[in-house]
């Protein structure tokens, strides 16, 4: 058996680790601005915004450093019609980014579209989510280009992992690329 993809497959995860180690300290650079959601800012006289993150879409690894719950994700099922539940352990502190990202990274997969990356923004006073899709300029397809099943299996999974986790208190979900609505 041919093993030519080897060597992609490690320096993608390689990419993956260190994009996901270096997310909660990276933002992007033009403006935009962004809060922890876990320390608060004392000197803000503005009320506090919602967190805007970026974050690489790689499958969150377990640590044992930090404390972890479970959440519930969704998946299409194979024929296409409805979702499957599959519970996951997150880090605590992450668990809404670390639950999309291991939708992302399994929606994805062999689909030929690739994502370089997306941001949430989680507006808590509406319970409206947005998500941010950052293709890769390297992604084969776009997203236009996906079957209403693949459309089903990225959109809807992401949707229904937002919706259906109680504690997250998000009543809508909204897709965008780089800012602008999704219309497919």
């Amino acid at each position: 058996m041919r093993q030519a993809n080897h060597p992609f497959w490690f320096l993608a995860i390689s990419l993956g680790l260190l994009a996901a180690g270096c997310d909660r300290s990276s933002q992007l650079n033009r403006g935009d601005r962004a809060s922890s959601t876990s320390t608060a800012n004392a000197e803000a006289t503005a009320p506090s915004t919602p967190a805007d993150r970026i974050t690489a879409p790689t499958a969150a690894l377990p640590t044992t450093a930090k404390p972890q719950t479970a959440v519930t994700i969704y998946r299409v099922d194979s024929t296409c019609s409805d979702f499957v539940p599959q519970v996951v352990q997150v880090e605590s502190d992450q668990a809404i980014e670390q639950a999309i990202s291991q939708v992302l990274s399994q929606e994805q997969t062999g689909i030929g579209f690739d994502l370089a990356g997306y941001r949430i923004n989680v507006e808590t006073s509406s319970g409206e989510a947005t998500i941010d899709l950052r293709l890769s300029p390297q992604s084969q397809r776009q997203l236009v280009s996906l079957s209403s099943c693949e459309q089903l299996a990225l959109f809807g999974s992401l949707r229904e992992t937002l919706l259906r986790n109680p504690d997250w208190n998000i009543r809508s979900v909204q897709f965008t690329e780089r800012g602008k609505a999704i219309v497919l």
